[in-house]
């Protein structure tokens, strides 16, 4: 006669099964690749498997299109991160020719399971992004290069300096408060920064400052004021609270 599973049978019988999916899941894992490397030259593209996979690795421009399909063949599982062990492109495309200097998408592709990540070649100024009132450059160099980054405003004219010195190859990522050298914030205008590394020049537009960000200045500090408001009131009622419970207090005690 056929009998219901208790609960922690069930349980049970849920985990091994949870278990088994897991386990058949292959993951792999794409790794950073070697600091940015000039146009035309090797760069190394490091990863993990989780178990044995064919693996294939494709590489995308900007715009999303195919630049080039490496066929690694079946591997086992390992991690694939030394020179001799990760997977080496040469910076060309299917045509053998030199691709340009920017950002590429590189995929893993092992059996059903496929990763993506970012991967830079040669000098490059990336698209700035805000975080609050800062603003984030991101930029990346091929190689040891002295770098100057500065921002100006929409006449040419210097508004701060925020880098001049000798650098890495790597990626970095520049903080800038939004203010100008004596620590001032801007006024109204459209601001650019530029990057100066070696040969490298490039030019981009970081923020455009107008009357919907000093609303946005006023309603922040009208916020701050109507929640300081608020909690002074708060404090107001609570001490007056207290205040009448002692006073019931001393004229039940005078009653007695």
């Amino acid at each position: 006669m056929f009998k219901p599973l208790g609960t922690f049978a069930l349980l049970a019988v849920c985990l091994f099964t949870i278990a088994i999916v897991m386990g058949g899941c292959a993951t792999a894992k794409l790794l950073p690749s070697y600091p940015p490397s000039r146009p035309g030259t090797e760069t190394w593209i490091p990863y993990e498997l989780s178990e044995a996979a064919a693996v294939i690795i494709t590489l995308h421009d900007s715009d999303r299109k195919l630049v080039r399909t490496l066929f690694l063949g079946q591997k086992p599982a390992g991690t694939y991160k030394s020179r001799e062990r990760a997977a080496h492109w040469d910076g060309r495309n299917a045509q053998g020719e030199p691709v340009a200097s920017g950002t590429y998408h590189c995929t893993l592709i092992a059996g059903e399971f496929s990763t993506t990540r970012r991967l830079f070649i040669g000098t490059g100024l990336r698209p700035s992004y805000s975080r609050g009132t800062e603003v984030w450059i991101p930029y990346h160099l091929s190689e040891p290069t002295m770098v100057t980054l500065t921002i100006s405003d929409e006449n040419g004219n210097l508004v701060r300096m925020l880098v001049h010195s000798q650098k890495p190859a790597g990626i970095y990522r520049q903080v800038w408060d939004g203010r100008n050298a004596q620590g001032k914030p801007l006024g109204w205008g459209t601001y650019f920064c530029t990057l100066t590394a070696g040969e490298f020049f490039a030019t981009q537009k970081v923020l455009e400052k107008g009357v919907s960000e000093d609303i946005k200045a006023v309603s922040s500090v009208i916020r701050e004021e109507i929640e300081k408001m608020k909690k002074e009131k708060l404090e107001e009622i609570e001490r007056r609270k207290k205040e009448k419970i002692e006073e019931i207090k001393r004229r039940a005690r005078q009653r007695q």
